[in-house]
């Protein structure tokens, strides 16, 4: 399962996965935001339900209408074309 904030970025990387052999590769249609909008649960790390949704950016952020945008930075990979992934090896 790849997620991102709308769902956009986390589609070109599910194909990628595809692309790179992997199986079963699933992409959350309209991201975490649509995810929380409809009210469903969302964990932290430790499992606890959270209502801080980490957002790509502010300008991303205004289509969460439920919860707490966060701007977490996170050590990332850096693609080519500028946007952030994490790839697994397969």
């Amino acid at each position: 399962m790849v997620y991102c904030t709308l769902g956009v970025r986390s589609e070109v990387v599910a194909n990628e996965l595809i692309e790179r052999g992997y199986r079963d590769v699933k992409n959350l249609y309209g991201g975490i935001s649509e995810w929380k909008n409809k009210d469903y649960v969302v964990v932290d790390s430790t499992q606890t339900p959270t209502e801080n949704i980490h957002v790509y950016s502010k300008k991303w952020g205004k289509w969460l209408t439920k919860g707490n945008p966060s701007l977490l930075i996170y050590e990332k990979a850096k693609h080519p074309e500028g946007a952030s992934y994490f790839y697994p090896q397969p």
